[in-house]
């Protein structure tokens, strides 16, 4: 009997499976918004960011980029910014520019017009290994994703890796000078596995002013660091093995950038310099203490502000920027917190419970004190002086920290505090409430959150991002109205 062929008939074939249907998006549940607010903007992007008169997507394809107007919502531009779209994508804003970090690129483009001012190599790849990223500063400040001014003299960008960096020109995007390296040891935990990378001394990036870019760089391939300063073709100006000793791997690089000094503070020592030539201006020491002591410094024009505070003593001084003469000392209980009126307490502390005590900055004479209770904080509202919240209710507070009225409002799980618009979230909504009533004008359920960058669009605004799992994000721009 002859064996039946593996062949099929055209007629035996079995009928084609049906068109798999491409999975559609889910439809956005409305927003509804009351009186008092409107909504101005809702796209769908993977990615956003905000300048003074724009708001720049980047589109659910990662290949075009749109720009929109923050007052009307109306597109300004859109541009097909990449042919094809690779690794994590991040948007950074700076002057009039945009910086994309897409994966192995760096797209600059001009955020007024979507022209592309500069596409290149950006030294490190966005969503891998070395977790790099595009590092922004001006002067001394560095805010991650918020927006920053630009100004050639006091601006920086660099492609920055777990264990080098290289910059970059902002205003174009194109690299300058040599890629700067710490050295890697391999760390085995068993020969029968693989082995981890450490980098002891990773290079620093501490900030440019009066047209130099100020870094920390390894010295003799050790553990230690040499201070350094290049200008804007990467040629080394001076470098300062005497600073290295300041500058450790974890201790904060700070200071003042308008009066071009540079300080470094830890527990026991206090280290100044002018910045733009790594000349030492004096040091300062105090007396070792068994327990943890934390420490800032603030400048207060020719003076700087400086506070220790450990379980079991809290002071704070002032003495001169220039020679650093102690104008005057004070002494307080380990419980109190030593704030100058207006400053910000959140770059102090947020332990609770705690005694905030105002002093007066040219003398350190005591003002006035404020308690703040376990699981309440102090917060500065952009409307001048504080908020204490917490609880069924919330008090505001004056830039001295007079206590003004108390408000039967719970703002305990605010998100955001700004001088027209405040958010309140939890894992369920997010409800937008308008100031000063504080009456709500849109209630969001989903994983909605203000983007870090919304200051840029002034105090009426507010940009509101909603995580949709694997979907493109819902982006909203909100705003206040009289």
């Amino acid at each position: 009997m002859p064996e039946k062929s593996a062949m099929l008939e055209a007629g035996d074939l079995p009928p084609p499976a049906p068109a798999r249907a491409e999975p559609e998006t889910p439809p956005l549940a409305p927003l509804v918004v009351g009186s008092g607010a409107r909504v101005v903007l809702e796209v769908r992007g993977w990615e956003v960011t905000a300048l003074p008169d724009r708001v720049v997507v980047l589109a659910d394809d990662f290949l075009h980029l749109g720009g929109y107007d923050p007052l009307t919502g109306a597109e300004q531009w859109r541009i097909k910014a990449q042919e094809r779209a690779s690794g994590m994508h991040t948007l950074y804003p700076l002057g009039e520019r945009v910086l994309l970090h897409a994966g192995p690129d760096l797209i600059v483009v001009d955020a007024k017009n979507g022209a592309v001012i500069g596409r290149h190599p950006a030294g490190g790849f966005n969503g891998g290994d070395d977790k790099c990223h595009l590092s922004l500063m001006q002067g001394l400040d560095h805010r991650s994703r918020q927006y920053l001014t630009y100004a050639p003299a006091t601006s920086v960008c660099a492609t920055s890796c777990e264990c080098s960096f290289v910059l970059f020109r902002c205003d174009t995007g194109e690299q300058y000078g040599t890629r700067m390296h710490g050295s890697i040891s391999h760390v085995y935990h068993s020969l029968r596995e693989p082995h981890d990378n450490v980098c002891w001394t990773p290079p620093r990036l501490l900030g440019r002013v009066k047209g130099r870019t100020l870094l920390a760089l390894e010295q003799d391939g050790g553990r230690g660091y040499v201070a350094s300063a290049v200008d804007d073709a990467g040629k080394t100006l001076w470098r300062r093995p005497e600073l290295g000793e300041a500058m450790p791997r974890f201790r904060p690089v700070d200071g003042d950038a308008a009066s071009d000094t540079c300080w470094s503070l830890d527990e026991v020592e206090m280290t100044v310099w002018t910045c733009s030539t790594g000349q030492i201006r004096w040091r300062a020491r105090w007396p070792e203490e068994s327990a943890y002591v934390r420490t800032d410094a603030r400048a207060l024009g020719d003076r700087v502000l400086i506070r220790r505070r450990s379980t079991s003593a809290s002071t704070a001084e002032l003495r001169e920027l220039a020679r650093g003469k102690t104008l005057w000392r004070r002494e307080l209980a380990p419980d109190r917190v030593a704030i100058t009126p207006g400053e910000d307490p959140a770059e102090l502390t947020w332990d609770t419970p705690v005694t905030y005590a105002w002093l007066d900055p040219a003398t350190g004479k005591p003002l006035r004190e404020l308690a703040i209770a376990k699981d309440h904080a102090l917060i500065r509202d952009p409307r001048g002086g504080y908020l204490r919240i917490g609880g069924t209710d919330h008090t505001e507070i004056d830039r001295d920290g007079r206590p003004l009225k108390t408000v039967p409002k719970d703002i305990r799980k605010a998100s955001h505090i700004g001088e027209r618009l405040l958010t309140v979230s939890d894992e369920q909504q997010l409800v937008v409430l308008r100031r000063p009533e504080l009456a709500p004008v849109l209630t969001t359920s989903g994983n909605f959150y203000p983007d870090e960058a919304t200051a840029a669009l002034g105090p009426a605004a507010l940009l509101l991002i909603e995580h949709r799992g694997s979907e493109p994000l819902r982006l909203v721009l909100v705003r206040a109205i009289d």
